[in-house]
């Protein structure tokens, strides 16, 4: 079995998190082992990154560049006639059943 770990925690905060750890479907066991995990990773305690701002992020140009040379990298020509007598909706259900079909 693995050791315990105890701290203190004013009460509000822990009540406040476990709440919403339990809406999140995960538990305080959970988040002290992430933020073991995060410690060793990094070297650092998560208050010592700042956390991102809400609201909307930009590109620099030069993500922006990564980004669009990565999907032409990525992205295969389709021939037309692929797509003749069909549509999206027949080839999203194709797919569907075929990763379905994975499944068993």
């Amino acid at each position: 079995m693995d050791p315990m770990v105890s701290a203190r925690v004013p009460v509000e905060l822990r009540d406040q998190v476990n709440k919403e750890l339990r809406k999140a479907g995960s538990s305080p066991t959970e988040l002290i082992n992430s933020a073991y995990e995060f410690f060793l990773k990094t070297r650092q305690l998560p208050s010592a990154i700042e956390a991102p701002r809400p609201g909307k992020r930009k590109f620099s140009r030069a993500a922006l560049s990564s980004l669009m040379n990565s999907i032409k990298e990525t992205t295969l020509p389709t021939p037309e006639s692929y797509f003749e007598n069909t549509t999206y909706d027949d080839l999203l259900a194709d797919a569907l059943r075929e990763s379905y079909e994975n499944l068993s």
